[in-house]
């Protein structure tokens, strides 16, 4: 449903990251790129997944999408909000500000 919603109308597609790191059918090869090459450990989740795998109190902080970082001893932090990763434009812009965290 996801890729057909994807193709039909991708202007109206509900997650603005997915837009940005995939391709219709899987990751584009700019963000493959990034992913493979960062030194950062990076873990992506689905909504449910999250839920599945945080606490509640960790859940109700979270709009979602957003980009998470979970230190060590301070819990997880917001890095991007549902808002600033909507206003990336191209994977490009992400990786850029992500490069600078």
């Amino acid at each position: 449903l996801g890729i057909a919603h994807k193709i039909i109308s991708p202007s109206t597609y509900a997650c603005e990251l997915c837009s940005l790191t995939h391709d219709v059918f899987s990751e584009n090869i700019e963000w493959k790129n990034f992913k493979e090459t960062s030194s950062v450990t990076m873990e992506f989740f689905h909504v449910d997944e999250f839920l599945k795998t945080y606490s509640e109190e960790e859940c109700s902080i979270v709009n979602f999408p957003a980009i998470l970082s979970c230190e060590k001893y301070g819990g997880i932090k917001e890095r991007f909000s549902a808002e600033r990763i909507q206003s990336f434009k191209t994977t490009t812009a992400l990786i850029d500000e992500l490069k600078l965290l």
